[in-house]
């Protein structure tokens, strides 16, 4: 198990990530914003991720709660049939998508890079499961990864044309995510 704490270049974000890797992946974190520009907003969020053994996201829990105190609560269940339940309703348009994408942390973009397990100068364009926030409003997002060098993944959104290159550290985790994120990885030796 690893913890990660990432800041966002702005100063606006920081996440505390535990990072557990054996025998499947799974992430456990909480963010505190001070909001981002264009939306000086407090917000909190709360969230767990777990995965298949092949890397699949299996289940996802979030809560999220602004500046008015408002909550928001999403579980999101996914079967081996490729169906997809958000508290416990069927989203029959996520039918066949194996990835989540929490649009305010880096942790999930690890996810897709570790699953699809790209060769280097390798492309491939995927369909996620993307949660805004604050709200958890879920839409379907294309995305690509390009791997552009050993430790080092392109990211485009295929809707909105956004890129951003994410460095990852040789354990599989995003130490830098673009111009938005940085991050430090510590062994849990309290877990150890």
């Amino acid at each position: 198990m690893y913890t990660v704490l990432w800041s966002s270049f702005d100063g606006a974000q920081k996440e505390y990530c535990l990072v557990k890797d054996d025998p499947v992946l799974g992430l456990r974190g909480q963010i505190i914003s001070s909001g981002a520009a264009g939306k000086p907003e407090p917000l909190w969020v709360s969230y767990e991720v777990e995965c298949f053994e092949n890397g699949m996201t299996r289940l996802v829990k979030v809560l999220s709660r602004g500046a008015e105190g408002q909550g928001y609560t999403l579980h999101l269940t996914h079967y081996p049939n490729g169906s997809w339940f958000a508290n416990a309703e069927l989203l029959p348009d996520c039918d066949g998508l194996d990835d989540i994408d929490l649009g305010i942390t880096p942790s999930t973009n690890m996810l897709a890079i570790r699953r699809l397990d790209l060769a280097l100068e390798q492309s491939r364009d995927i369909s996620v499961l993307w949660v805004r926030f604050p709200d958890l409003h879920i839409d379907v997002l294309r995305q690509r990864y390009t791997r552009i060098g050993t430790y080092t993944y392109r990211y485009e959104s295929l809707h909105s044309g956004y890129q951003a290159d994410l460095v990852l550290s040789p354990l599989g985790i995003i130490t830098q995510y673009g111009n938005v994120w940085t991050g430090r990885i510590w062994p849990d030796l309290a877990h150890s």
